[in-house]
């Protein structure tokens, strides 16, 4: 274990493409009795975090929760890298930020066993703008904008339905002004989408309603289709950025929840092409070339390749995308019984 930690704690690579199978921002806070025990602790917790977080990213909710019960062994066993954000070690103590991959193939084979759906492939990126109004009005890119803070702090690039955050510099502000993006303004709009490559922009606004309320909108079309927003949420103990970050979090949920109702689908295993020598009797070349016909329209068969040829039979190579018990219950629907002499099978007409 403590090898595989070696291994996989190499230092992330921020410019790397948008993957949904990897998460980011993933926080463990551990204590055990030494440091390492913390940090394989910790390891295991992060696994385990990032691994719901995946499914809940890519499957419905109501299919993701099939899975809240896998234990940590088998979760760690789909893991493919780890790269660790920051951390810090203390004489018993292990804080880390982590991004954690898992292997594309082995989700999708758990998933397909679960009868679970899944999106994977990515919509188009949007680009949001928070918009936070408070006592003094409308901000946006000012450092005293606490929802754009919330929204800094998310993995946006790796959702199903990616999200760009601009940078905010003085390109950004000469571009769009928080009162042009809540006025949708289509000038600003076509800058800041041109500028990240972006087909769609969309404002999500935050407001202090009161002083213990926050109410957030987002309403207009993303990449992954539109989005009606609109919920208020009570601030709790004077937490203001821990309440922002729920609703930002919550409004990038619901633009990934739009692209998988559109996009969800079943996983299938990739197909193999397999091969086997055949001996096809036959009485006449005309009888071959019917059955030749037949064989080459039967679901699977993607290829017959003559090997020798007479007035009695032939021995050719078959090219199939399926199992064999498969590829004979194919056949028998067209009419023909497929069973192995030896090194070689023999197709009979019925």
């Amino acid at each position: 274990m403590l090898a595989l930690f070696c291994a996989l704690a190499v230092p992330g690579s921020p410019g790397a493409a948008a993957d949904p199978f990897t998460v980011s921002n993933i926080e463990v806070d551990v204590t055990a009795k030494d440091p390492q025990q913390a940090k394989l602790k910790a390891i295991s917790e992060a696994q385990v975090k990032a691994f719901h977080e995946l499914i809940e990213r890519i499957a419905p909710p109501e299919q993701a929760a099939r899975l809240a019960s896998l234990d940590a062994a088998r979760i760690g066993r789909m893991m493919s890298s780890m790269s660790v954000q920051k951390e810090q070690t203390g004489p018993n103590r292990y804080i880390a930020t982590l991004t954690i991959s898992f292997l594309p193939d082995k989700i999708r084979e758990l998933l397909d066993r679960r009868g679970v759906e899944f999106t994977e492939t990515q919509a188009p990126p949007t680009t949001i703008l928070p918009v936070w109004i408070g006592r003094d009005g409308p901000v946006l890119w000012t450092n005293d904008n606490p929802w754009l803070a919330a929204w800094r702090k998310m993995d946006l690039r790796n959702g199903v339905a990616p999200v760009v955050l601009p940078l905010g510099d003085a390109a950004d502000a000469a571009a769009v002004t928080a009162e042009k993006a809540l006025s949708s303004d289509p000038a600003a709009f076509d800058a800041v989408a041109v500028r990240y490559r972006t087909e769609t922009v969309l404002t999500a606004t935050a407001e202090q309603t009161a002083m213990n309320a926050v109410r957030v909108t987002a309403n207009g079309l993303t990449s992954a289709g539109p989005v009606s927003f609109d919920q208020t949420y009570n601030i709790a103990d004077g937490n203001l950025d821990g309440t922002l970050a729920t609703a930002a979090a919550a409004v990038f949920g619901s633009i990934q929840q739009q692209w998988k109702s559109v996009a969800a689908q079943r996983y299938e295993p990739p197909v193999q092409t397999q091969k086997i020598r055949l001996a096809v009797p036959f009485t006449s070349l005309a009888e071959w070339t019917a059955i030749r016909g037949r064989l080459l329209s039967t679901p699977g068969i993607a290829n017959i390749d003559v090997e020798s040829l007479s007035g009695t039979g032939a021995i050719t190579t078959m090219e199939f995308q399926q199992s064999v018990p498969q590829l004979q219950q194919h056949l028998a629907r067209s009419g023909f019984i497929l069973s192995p002499v030896g090194d070689t099978w023999v197709l009979q007409t019925r």
